[in-house]
C-alpha cells in the first residue's frame, strides 16, 4: 500500500489544506476536523484504497483504516498537510469549537452527568439490596444501617410490587402481611422504634 498516496487523496477529498483545522488518529481511525463539512467528498473517500468506512460524528470526519495502517497513513497525512501532530483530545476540542450553542450545552451536560451515572446506579442497587435484606431480616430494619427515608422508599416500592402482583392474581406474603389481597396489607403497619 502506498500510504503517501492514500494521505494525499484524503487531503484532496476533504477540500485541501485550507479546509483542514486539525487531525489525529486512534487505534483504527483517522480523525479530522474540517472547517467546511460541505466540502467533504464522503463517497470519494470511501473509494480510496484501504478505507474501510467513513462517517461524521461530533464534528469530526472519521475515516476507518484499521489497526496498524492508520498510524502510517496519519504520518503521511501530517507530512502532506503540514499540520502539527495532535491528540484525540485536541481534535475533540477543535470539533467542539465548531458546534452551535445548543449542541455545546448538550455536550456540557453530558460531560457533567455521564461520569456520575455509575455512582447513581451503584447507589440505587445498594439501596435496593439493603432494603431487600432488611425485609428478609427484620432485625436489620431496627439497625442504624437502614435510615428512615430508605425504609419509606422501600415501603413505596413494595406497595408498587404488591399492586402489580395483584393484577396477576398473586398475593405476596411479607413480614406483617395477613395474607389478604389488599394493596396495603403489611405495609401500613408503623415501623418499630429503637429502644
Amino acid at each position: 500500500m502506498n500510504y503517501q498516496e492514500m494521505a494525499s487523496q484524503v487531503l484532496e477529498k476533504i477540500g485541501g489544506k485550507s479546509k483542514l483545522i486539525s487531525g489525529a488518529h486512534c487505534a483504527t481511525r483517522l480523525r479530522l476536523v474540517v472547517a467546511d463539512e460541505k466540502s467533504i467528498e464522503k463517497e470519494a473517500i470511501e473509494e480510496i484504497d484501504g478505507v474501510k468506512g467513513v462517517f461524521l460524528a461530533q464534528g469530526q470526519l472519521q475515516i476507518i483504516f484499521g489497526t496498524g495502517i492508520v498510524n502510517k497513513v496519519y504520518d503521511a497525512f501530517v507530512e502532506a498537510s503540514g499540520i502539527d501532530t495532535a491528540t484525540k483530545d485536541d481534535v475533540k476540542t477543535a470539533a467542539a469549537q465548531k458546534m452551535n450553542p445548543f449542541k455545546k450545552a448538550i455536550k456540557t451536560l453530558g460531560d457533567i452527568f455521564v461520569p456520575i451515572i455509575p455512582a447513581i446506579v451503584a447507589t440505587g442497587l445498594l439501596m435496593g439490596l439493603l432494603e431487600g435484606f432488611s425485609t428478609l431480616f427484620p432485625a436489620m430494619a431496627d439497625s442504624e444501617t437502614v435510615s428512615s427515608p430508605a425504609r419509606n422508599c422501600g415501603l413505596q416500592r413494595m406497595a408498587i410490587v404488591r399492586s402489580c402482583a395483584q393484577m396477576f392474581g398473586l398475593v405476596l406474603t411479607m413480614p406483617g402481611n395477613t395474607g389478604r389481597a389488599d394493596p396495603g396489607a403489611g405495609l401500613t403497619t408503623p415501623m418499630r422504634k429503637r429502644e
